[in-house]
């Protein structure tokens, strides 16, 4: 599970076009051409790194990876601000206030708002009520559905993450993107 920050957009198709911009650039040895333009117009900030994970270097070596392996590799902009592993707990949580129910692997903006109701959610969470309050989902690679020192461990992780990014995020310059991935 990711939370990462990315400079502000409007919505996540907004922030896909802007990906798939960067990686048709990439392919035309204009990177760094592109990225002046949306430098000059959206305001990009220079200090958000883009991520290029076994990124092929040609635009054939990149078709042939997508038929073997059936995925899309792109370019991905913006910075990772939380990481979590086998919390199934917070990923019921995002499913349920961020995503709307649907629990797909897609890309959904978080606002501040969000991060509050969370840092409140996660206030009220003690070993008497953790069931009731932030309850565990099992499923496929969900990881424990036990209320251990694993589970609170976690619980104490989140909480000061929320609040860091509460205080610390410009939300008028940024837009937090939460994914899963399974």
């Amino acid at each position: 599970m990711y939370l990462n920050s990315v400079p502000k957009v409007e919505s996540v198709a907004e922030l896909t076009k802007i990906e798939k911009r960067l990686s048709e650039a990439h392919f035309a040895g204009k990177l760094e051409e592109e990225l002046n333009v949306l430098h000059k117009e959206k305001g990009f900030i220079w200090s958000i790194p883009i991520e290029i994970q076994k990124y092929p270097e040609t635009k054939e070596k990149y078709e042939e990876y997508k038929a073997s392996d059936g995925h899309v590799i792109k370019i991905d902009v913006g910075m990772r601000v939380g990481y979590w592993r086998k919390f199934n707990a917070l990923h019921a949580w995002f499913v349920e206030n961020v995503q709307k129910g649907e629990d797909d692997c897609g890309q959904y903006i978080v606002t501040e708002k969000h991060l509050e109701k969370l840092q409140k959610d996660l206030s009220k969470v003690t070993r008497e009520n953790a069931e009731e309050v932030l309850p565990t989902q099992e499923g496929f690679f969900f990881g424990g559905t036990d209320y251990d020192d694993y589970y609170f461990d976690d619980i104490e992780k989140t909480k000061a993450m929320v609040s860091y990014l509460i205080n610390q995020i410009e939300h008028r310059e940024r837009t937090l993107i939460y994914q899963s991935s399974w």
